[in-house]
């Protein structure tokens, strides 16, 4: 193995799971932005990272011997609901909408429990963190431990 192939090999062994999530934040957010300035908040205390927020609303879906996929899954169905309730009441309703006929079936009990569980996420969101607008960019959890943890970053509105 030559040295730029060692080099990129080792590179990609010390990407941190925190590090993979804001690369693809940001990835996202210069393709919509440009060359706009970002500013990269690290210094945050635990209680006010996105991380923080995302990891309590999912602690409320999922069950705690749950496997990895359904952490997940809640995970990216809470992401959704967060980024919907940012948006103002009539917005909110049609991005309701497009998730729901995003389903790929007919089956009326299944369009109306995703409705039920997006409205009640939303209003679980609005409940514990009415003030904050930041959008959910990129996220990702894992197991650490007999635990789960959280990465995530977010844009300020």
């Amino acid at each position: 193995m030559g040295k730029a192939s060692r080099r990129k090999s080792e590179k990609k062994e010390t990407t941190t799971p925190s590090q993979e999530v804001l690369d693809n934040a940001l990835n996202a957010v210069q393709t919509i932005a440009g060359n706009m300035k970002i500013n990269i908040r690290r210094d945050l205390p635990q209680a006010e990272k996105i991380s923080n927020a995302l990891s309590e609303l999912l602690g409320y879906e999922v069950s705690k011997n749950a496997p990895l996929e359904e952490y997940k899954a809640a995970l990216a169905f809470i992401v959704m609901a967060w980024n919907i309730s940012l948006l103002n009441p009539s917005e909110q309703s049609a991005a309701i909408q497009k998730v729901v006929d995003s389903c790929g079936t007919a089956d009326s009990s299944i369009l109306r429990n995703v409705r039920i569980h997006l409205k009640r996420m939303i209003a679980l969101k609005q409940a514990l963190f009415p003030h904050d607008k930041r959008l959910v960019v990129s996220s990702d959890v894992r197991f650490e431990g007999n635990s789960f943890g959280v990465t995530a970053a977010a844009l300020i509105q």
